[in-house]
């Protein structure tokens, strides 16, 4: 779209010529990192480890993409009402690649829906916007090597079909590596 000095903007988008639509559509910005003295970033929030918590086991029936990461739940106990959409999983590459930013975008979605911390049961969510932003330099992120990140995921708002997800991730040691944000659709059964 845009070629500047510093940062180049993309537009990606994928159509389908028969019915002449798109089907997805990506914007990416991209450029040199600048270091700079002016830092500040919040602690982590301090949760059980990767080794206390819960291994979420692959099932029957759920996404093909989740047999790829080992997902253990920190926070947060789906399909019933908890007192905030608040969860947080650790999640890691099943066989053992270390990070990249590709893995990291990847990782990013891979939180359940608002919903499921909401209702008793599934309420499934349609993603109709991601943005995902990395923080962290190609350096910080390759020194996560194998090891698990921290996904604490939230919401602003669920209600009325709508819901807004925030996503932070963390390196085990409280780096922050990304930010992902999501709005969705959802509808009660």
């Amino acid at each position: 779209m845009e070629q500047r000095r510093t940062l180049d903007f993309w537009q990606v988008s994928l159509n389908d010529p028969e019915q002449e639509r798109m089907l997805a559509s990506c914007q990416l910005v991209a450029g040199e990192r600048q270091t700079t003295t002016i830092s500040y970033e919040p602690p982590a929030p301090e949760l059980r480890s990767f080794e206390e918590s819960f291994p979420i086991p692959v099932r029957e029936g759920m996404p093909t993409w989740f047999s790829h990461y080992e997902i253990r739940l920190a926070k947060g106990r789906p399909f019933q009402v908890n007192s905030s959409p608040r969860s947080a999983t650790w999640v890691r590459e099943r066989d053992g690649r270390p990070l990249d930013d590709m893995a990291l975008l990847s990782i990013c979605d891979t939180p359940m829906p608002r919903t499921f911390f909401c209702a008793d049961g599934a309420t499934p969510a349609s993603t109709i916007a991601l943005g995902t932003h990395i923080y962290a330099t190609e350096a910080q992120v390759a020194e996560n090597k194998d090891a698990p990140v921290l996904l604490d995921t939230s919401a602003r708002v669920l209600r009325d079909g709508l819901i807004n997800q925030e996503t932070a991730v963390y390196r085990e040691d409280g780096v922050l590596l990304a930010m992902s944000y999501q709005t969705a659709l959802f509808r009660e059964r």
